[in-house]
């Protein structure tokens, strides 16, 4: 189970996760993440996953970003705010 402050690395792949808060911090409601993606992380292949019963908050800190949601590419950029809701 994540832990807040506990470093997630998955630097192979390109990305650095920080646990913010964890669902002990947050009465089990969220899991908060901040997550790196380092210089060479390769989204060519987007990693497509689903939470279903989720709803996935991003606040793009710097850079840009595409985000795949209900069928339509929505592009981002530093100081936006997407909401994911998947169903």
């Amino acid at each position: 189970m994540a832990v807040k402050n506990q470093i997630l690395d998955m630097s192979p792949l390109g990305m650095v996760f920080t646990v913010v808060k964890s669902k002990e911090d947050t009465d089990g409601k969220s899991l908060d993440l901040e997550w790196e993606l380092l210089p060479k992380c390769s989204m060519v292949d987007p990693l497509y996953h689903v939470h279903p019963e989720a709803i996935e908050t991003y606040h793009i800190l710097e850079g840009e970003m595409e985000f795949y949601i209900k069928d339509k590419w929505i592009s981002t950029r530093k100081g936006d705010i997407v909401n994911a809701k998947w169903l």
